[in-house]
């Protein structure tokens, strides 16, 4: 069952294993009979099942952040790890470290291979209030929010409309090839113009899916807008519930608060689920701006979260120090 829903046959792919590592795709030359954005969606949740959460009665310590925490070097999500010491058990996130084929990938290190548990769940509690409790953070995060995603709504629009000349010239190829088909003698074989059109026909499709996809990512970037007041105070919210509430007992507060946080030597990389504003509170925030009264900045807008936007926040940290520095450089 597992193969069946990995097989990027069902899409109108077809893999060639070139070695133990390596596996050319290339285009088949059947059509797909499975959405691509459905055959994605099975492989996410695949890699979410592969990776799942152990019941908390089969291990002591929790581990609250088990797929929260991204290594920011390799890209991979720490999960929890204990080792024995002198004189008590230690708790980690590190590395998922596997015997490969090559038998040297798992032997690879990142410069931060593991981070002490209740360490790290203490710096990213107190980043998260440093980010509400330092006059200007949010709105720094936001104006650059902002800055980055209206600077990718032009050149969206000019690959949409590059896609519709090349949808528009292609469907006309397609028209013009079968007239010809239509005005062609009887003993003269066609086979020629058949597998232009069919050729012709799997570019439309592609151009169409690319199209689609582009589109929505454009309608997510001019969409709804932040809702600044409220993200500060769902923050507020869930870190005092964090530090009142037992840490077997802290998972879904983090998931509903944070996508992800990414560690570096030096900082941490957070994705805040913001929540956003309505279309009508979106206008009368810009009716507000233009008119000179206090108000959000114009539209915010960025991937996809739970209920909102995804806000990436940057907090500094010096190694082997608890303090957090919040306004390092952000990176989308």
């Amino acid at each position: 069952l597992f193969r069946i829903l990995t097989n990027k046959a069902y899409i109108g792919l077809r893999e060639f294993a070139k070695s133990k590592t390596e596996v050319d795709i290339v285009k088949a030359s059947w059509p797909a009979i499975v959405d691509v954005e459905v055959f994605n969606r099975v492989q996410e949740r695949l890699s979410k099942n592969k990776n799942r959460f152990k019941p908390d009665e089969w291990k002591r310590y929790p581990y609250p952040l088990t797929e929260l925490l991204v290594c920011g070097e390799c890209g991979k999500k720490l999960g929890g790890k204990s080792a024995h010491g002198k004189n008590r058990k230690h708790h980690y996130y590190g590395h998922p470290r596997q015997l490969n084929s090559d038998g040297v990938t798992h032997l690879e290190r990142c410069r931060l291979e593991r981070v002490r548990a209740e360490r790290i769940e203490d710096i990213l509690l107190t980043s998260l209030k440093k980010v509400i409790e330092t006059p200007g953070v949010i709105e720094h995060w936001l104006e650059i929010y902002a800055k980055n995603t209206h600077s990718e709504i032009p050149a969206m629009d000019a690959r949409l409309k590059s896609m519709d000349a090349d949808i528009e010239s292609k469907s006309k190829r397609v028209q013009n090839l079968v007239s010809r088909i239509a005005e062609l003698p009887t003993e003269i074989p066609a086979d020629a113009f058949y597998d232009q059109i069919k050729e012709t026909n799997q570019k439309l499709n592609e151009l169409r899916l690319a199209k689609k996809e582009l589109l929505s990512k454009s309608i997510s970037l001019k969409g709804q807008a932040i809702d600044q007041n409220g993200l500060i105070e769902k923050i507020k919210g869930i870190t005092a519930r964090l530090e009142e509430t037992p840490i077997e007992n802290r998972r879904p507060l983090y998931s509903n608060l944070i996508q992800f946080a990414e560690l570096h030597p030096t900082k941490i990389r957070v994705g805040v689920i913001a929540p956003t504003l309505s279309r009508n509170q979106n206008d009368n925030q810009n009716q507000m701006q233009a008119t000179g009264t206090d108000g959000v900045p114009g539209s915010f807008s960025n991937f996809k979260g739970n209920e909102g936007k995804v806000l990436k926040i940057a907090a500094g940290t010096r190694a082997g120090s608890t303090s957090v520095t919040i306004g390092a450089q952000d990176r989308t």
